[in-house]
């Protein structure tokens, strides 16, 4: 305990004046105040206050704080509480004997800037029809709705729908919406046109599956809303079908998915019909969606194949005359996804460009390209063949090109021997 304590505790051992004055804080800056002393303890006086922030408080606190002195006495009692409790106070602060930590200038430390956080690309295409202008964000709070918690995707959509930016990689996977606005299809399609989780593609029938108007197995099974770009250009027979299909169909889903908003956003107070127009548009979108795998069903089985021809090519023919027919290493195979079809007919087969050569084989063991008996080839000599598969149903014809060099014989070297007669020496 410190000189000044024991001084007091003397000086009311005996009744006598108190040395240390006590000091009251003149502004509101923290200090301590009755709620730091235990009510139990009898010590409400604010002079008790004044004591700790004035003659036994920190340093520090009374550099910090203007002050003005006023005497006044306490019972012997709560002077000796008291200064136990200030003993404490200074052992906090650093005084006390020594036993606190050193004196600081109360300035606090400056916290580190929060690292950047990872960020990856994210890009994906927005349609009714692709439309430029729309800006995209991540909808980070998953509330279907753009608000200041959300992440914008840098930019706008382009002419083919397309979005793209960088973004943090904790929130890649969440669902995009679309502010259409700014664009051509404003008030066509809703303000804010919204996708689900993982999707790349943002459009009508995302935003259905995203209120839960249109459920996925309403949808054909060979269309995948949420990856397929339906305006993207492709070869597959399939997907051609599919994306034809989805593409008519659109527009009615489009003015179906806006007018359900629009008549939510006029009846937002009246549950039973809000409820009333959901059931609504869920029945007549599963209607249309019934109606297009129905079509795509029936296309897709209409869709005639071509045939698909592979080749293994190691040509090889050497200079000179045929005994018979030889095989030059030029197989191949014709397979057709009809065959099982009605009506199918196999697909013609003919090898051309050189009629030294031919075909041997069927369509059920595979085909050779073979060199005719008796023809004759000269070393260095090109040979260009080509095969050709018609479709016996369509007529469509698949050509497949092979060339390759006559090759020259080395014959091994041949050694003449001439001997004359020797003469008799006479």
């Amino acid at each position: 305990m410190n000189a000044k304590i024991t001084k007091n505790l003397e000086n009311l051992a005996h009744n006598a004046p108190i040395d240390a004055p006590i000091v009251a804080p003149i502004d509101d800056a923290p200090r301590f105040s009755d709620r730091h002393v235990p009510p139990v303890l009898g010590l409400h006086d604010t002079r008790v206050s004044a004591y700790f922030q004035a003659g036994n408080g920190c340093d520090s606190d009374r550099a910090r704080h203007g002050t003005v002195a006023s005497h006044g006495t306490l019972s012997r009692l709560q002077w000796v509480l008291l200064s136990l409790l200030s003993g404490t106070a200074l052992s906090a602060c650093g005084g006390g004997g020594g036993g606190g930590g050193p004196a600081t200038s109360g300035t606090p430390s400056t916290p580190a800037a929060p690292a950047a956080p990872a960020m990856v690309q994210k890009s994906g295409f927005v349609h009714n029809k692709p439309f430029s202008g729309g800006v995209a964000w991540l909808d980070v709070n998953n509330n279907q709705r753009i608000d200041e918690d959300d992440y914008r995707i840098p930019g706008q959509t382009n002419e083919q729908g397309r979005y793209s930016g960088q973004v943090p990689a904790e929130h890649q996977n969440k669902a995009v919406m679309v502010d259409t606005r700014n664009t051509k299809y404003a008030g066509q399609l809703p303000d804010t046109l919204l996708s689900v989780p993982n999707a790349n593609i943002v459009s009508p029938i995302t935003h259905g599956l995203a209120r839960k108007s249109i459920n996925r197995k309403d949808l054909p099974e060979q269309y995948n809303p949420l990856q397929e770009n339906i305006y993207e250009e492709t070869n597959d027979p399939i997907r051609k079908v599919v994306r034809k299909a989805v593409e008519k169909i659109l527009p009615r889903i489009s003015s179906q998915i806006k007018q359900n908003e629009d008549n939510i956003a006029r009846n937002q107070n009246d549950i039973q019909q809000n409820t009333q127009e959901i059931d609504r548009l869920r029945a007549e979108l599963k209607a249309e969606l019934t109606a297009l795998k129905q079509e795509i069903a029936r296309q897709v089985e209409a869709i005639e194949y071509d045939p698909v021809v592979s080749v293994t090519d190691r040509a090889r023919l050497d200079e000179g005359t045929l005994s018979g027919d030889t095989n030059i290493g030029v197989s191949f195979s014709v397979t057709d996804a009809d065959s099982g079809d009605v009506g199918y007919r196999t697909p013609r087969v003919t090898v051309s460009g050189d009629n030294r050569f031919k075909l041997t084989g069927d369509l059920a063991s595979g085909y050779q390209i073979v060199a005719n008996a008796r023809a004759t080839f000269t070393s260095g000599e090109t040979i260009d063949l080509r095969i050709t598969v018609i479709d016996g149903n369509t007529s469509n014809r698949i050509t497949k090109d092979v060339s390759f060099t006559v090759g020259d014989i080395e014959y091994p070297p041949t050694l003449t021997v001439s001997q004359a007669r020797s003469r008799a020496i006479l």
